[in-house]
């Protein structure tokens, strides 16, 4: 910082998105937009989807909660988990989707759905160093009508079915489906197109809530000088309404929830009940 006439290096690595295709046989490329194409008619014939209600008016600054889960919680946690051979993800993503059914009193209905994002970087052949680029993509899990009468019961599908996906190259379908329908397509064209698919999503109801595993925080990364990090956390982009939009992070064995969002839309008070019914209802092993 001292310098003055410091001029770091440019990053001119790779940065495109094919590149996490590079380590994957020709062949297969086929069989992976087709669970793509699968996928997107999937998710339209879902229909009417259960979300959190959010209004529609954004004003003022968007404000964030979060809800710190500590060492002995999240150690109950994964013990259930290892119980029943599920990962902390597989048990946020269905008290996710518990707490969810329970917070908007359920009808049976709407779908039962989330969607989230992928890191796709697990991809790269070994060694590749990426530019400075968002290498990620879209996952979704889908009940449908039928999440289960129960916990264990909706666990059970969502661990089925994110199994499945770790199995069937997750990420990858959604990211070659998207680009193969867009080649040859200006990118203006193609903009405009997924906003106004997204605005239709959201004004017939079938936009689903979003749950993201932000992962684990690299603490090597921290660094402030001769000061430490007592605790650290991500912060999810702010979501505009009336979509919700949260995220999970984790720093040793503490785990922190998290969401951005309009208070013009939403109540600061129905993101904390609703984290707090998230954690609810997912068991711990004593």
């Amino acid at each position: 910082l001292r310098d003055v006439d410091f001029r770091p290096e440019p990053n001119q690595n790779d940065r495109g998105m094919w590149q996490t295709f590079k380590g994957m046989p020709p062949h297969e490329l086929p069989r992976v937009f087709a669970q793509g194409l699968a996928t997107d008619l999937d998710n339209i014939r879902a229909g009417k989807t259960l979300t959190v209600k959010v209004g529609k008016e954004q004003r003022g600054r968007p404000v964030f909660v979060m809800r710190h889960i500590e060492p002995d919680m999240v150690g109950g946690f994964v013990r259930f988990g290892h119980e029943r051979g599920a990962t902390l993800n597989d048990l946020f993503l269905t008290g996710f989707l518990r707490a969810l059914i329970r917070f908007e009193n359920w009808d049976g209905k709407t779908a039962v759905r989330l969607a989230g994002t992928v890191d796709l970087r697990r991809f790269l052949p070994p060694g590749t160093e990426a530019g400075i680029s968002n290498l990620s993509s879209f996952v979704f899990v889908n009940l449908g009508r039928d999440p289960g009468r129960d916990f264990l019961e909706t666990l059970e599908k969502v661990k089925a079915r994110v199994d499945w996906l770790k199995e069937n190259s997750i990420g990858l379908d959604m990211h070659a489906y998207y680009r193969v329908a867009s080649m040859g397509i200006p990118f203006g064209i193609t903009h405009r197109f997924m906003r106004r698919a997204q605005r239709f999503q959201i004004e017939n109801h079938n936009f689903p809530p979003s749950f993201t595993n932000l992962g684990p925080i690299d603490r090597s990364r921290l660094t402030f000088g001769e000061r430490s990090a007592t605790a650290a956390f991500c912060v999810p982009p702010a979501t505009h309404p009336p979509s919700f939009a949260m995220g999970m992070s984790g720093d040793g064995k503490r785990l922190t929830l998290g969401a951005g969002f309009f208070e013009s839309a939403i109540e600061r008070s129905k993101i904390e009940d609703f984290f707090e019914m998230i954690v609810e209802e997912i068991p711990l092993a004593l």
